[in-house]
């Protein structure tokens, strides 16, 4: 062994203890060009003896690096001609062993000698075989991918069921529109031929709860959220809806202010049903007479309490009011404000407000 290589112990001292290591060990000569130690650790991994080794090109022995690693090969070879002492670089290729077979390698370079002028003239490598770990990882590569591939796949078909199933929801719930809009031309042709004009106002009240309802519908079917819904769009169309059915109120009008928010379908079609008997009301008995006057629908959501406010400057309520006593109308909107775990207030004063609020997880 040359004496650069381990100063200090005589050369058996050195040699038992490097055939010792478990890792395969080799010193390079960068004078000479040619290794000029490996141990036995080296051989047992390799197959290759020390002359097996030098008595090849160095062609011949770069070619036993495979090919997809040469370039980084030659490159750590480059960084590790520079390294000062000290300093290491590492590097993970495949190499063939004697026997034809490839094993994956860890190796690990070092400068251990420089000449008077301070240039670099050996190093020393040790490297590991590696070929195990790198099969597990090339094995759980090859997992990850066909989990990926399944995930992927997977997801698809649940992404086609999902459509499927919107596409399929949005047809019933255009169907039920469909026939809610039947069932308001049936009224409407049962109120054409009716002579009472109480039975024909039953009927026009009916309609427009109808109408409430498969106005939801119609939303729904035209948006990609079937299980909400835009309340204020909604408020807004039902509105309009009962202000142009109420042809006879031309002196009232209705101003809506209507914050944007979404709630379920459930507490939509209450306050849909509760929006149209009050605001009904508010035409057939705040302004007797044909009167002129203002009804007011204002939607407000602070800190997830949705309160609706529907107001009329008209004669208000007689101070005898009790809303038991009402009739079906008050009776039923009461029922759905309590089906809704909301509350009600009504303030009797410069006319008449119906003040409704609730939470909303919106």
């Amino acid at each position: 062994m040359n004496d650069n290589v381990l100063s200090g112990f005589n050369d058996d001292f050195k040699e038992r203890i490097l055939d010792l290591s478990v890792n395969g060990i080799y010193v390079y000569d960068l004078i000479k060009g040619v290794n000029i130690y490996i141990n036995k650790q080296y051989t047992n991994l390799t197959g290759y003896t020390l002359d097996d080794i030098n008595n090849m090109s160095q062609e011949g022995f770069f070619s036993l690096f495979h090919p997809e690693e040469q370039e980084k090969v030659a490159q750590h070879m480059k960084e590790v001609v520079n390294l000062n002492l000290g300093e290491f670089s590492e590097i993970e290729y495949r190499f063939k062993k004697a026997n034809g077979e490839w094993m994956w390698c860890l190796s690990r370079d070092s400068i251990i000698s420089i000449d008077k002028n301070g240039s670099n003239t050996q190093f020393i490598g040790t490297f590991i075989d590696i070929t195990d770990r790198k099969q597990a990882e090339i094995s759980l590569n090859l997992l990850n991918n066909e989990l990926e591939n399944l995930v992927k796949q997977r997801t698809s078909e649940l992404e086609k069921s999902l459509k499927t199933q919107e596409l399929l929801m949005k047809e019933i719930h255009h169907r039920v529109k469909n026939n809610l809009q039947l069932l308001i031309s049936m009224f409407s042709l049962y109120a054409v031929k009716e002579k009472n004009k109480n039975i024909v106002n039953a009927i026009e009240e009916c309609k427009n709860k109808i109408y409430s309802l498969a106005l939801i519908y119609q939303n729904l079917y035209h948006h990609k959220d079937l299980s909400n819904i835009n309340l204020k769009d909604y408020l807004s169309q039902l509105c309009r809806h009962i202000e142009d059915s109420m042809k006879g109120n031309n002196l009232v009008s209705l101003k809506l202010k209507l914050q944007s928010t979404k709630i379920s379908i459930d507490n939509a079609v209450t306050l849909g049903l509760i929006t149209n008997e009050l605001i009904t009301n508010c035409y057939k008995h705040a302004f007797p007479g044909n009167c002129e006057g203002i009804i007011s629908v204002d939607l407000t959501l602070i800190d997830k309490k949705l309160t609706l406010n529907i107001k009329d400057n008209g004669i208000g309520l007689p101070q005898s009011f009790n809303i038991k006593n009402t009739g079906f109308g008050l009776e039923m909107v009461s029922a759905l404000v309590g089906q809704m775990n909301a509350t009600m207030e009504i303030i009797n004063s410069n006319g008449l407000l119906f003040s409704i609020t609730f939470t909303t997880n919106h």
